[in-house]
């Protein structure tokens, strides 16, 4: 949303699904793993919901206007994990449900 000819905001809303094979590949522990990373088995875990995000982005234009010129962008958002996602040793002991990012950068628009 341009709140200038300078500036504008935005806002995300998203979800993720994943099915049984992408859960137990990359969230799933089977016997050996366990082993190596002395994290518990969790060896079958279920497809579904994975997460959300709620993210952010903002924009301020340092020359020029929002159709040409120097611009800093800002970008932030939150995700955290559902399900059998979220109860992976992966997530709850090694990780964190709970998933922030940020970034900033300079974009030229022309």
């Amino acid at each position: 949303t341009p709140l200038s000819r300078r500036a504008y905001v935005g806002i995300s809303l998203a979800g993720t699904w994943a099915g049984d094979g992408y859960a137990r590949t990359y969230f799933g522990v089977d016997p050996a793993g366990a082993v190596r990373s002395s994290l518990p088995q969790f060896a079958n875990p279920r497809g579904g919901f994975k997460n959300y995000t709620v993210g952010a982005l903002g924009n301020y234009m340092l020359r020029g206007d929002l159709e040409r010129g120097l611009g800093l962008y800002l970008v932030g958002a939150f995700s955290q994990y559902q399900g059998d996602f979220a109860r992976s040793p992966v997530v709850s002991i090694a990780g964190s449900r709970n998933q922030f990012y940020g970034a900033v950068g300079l974009g030229y628009t022309f």
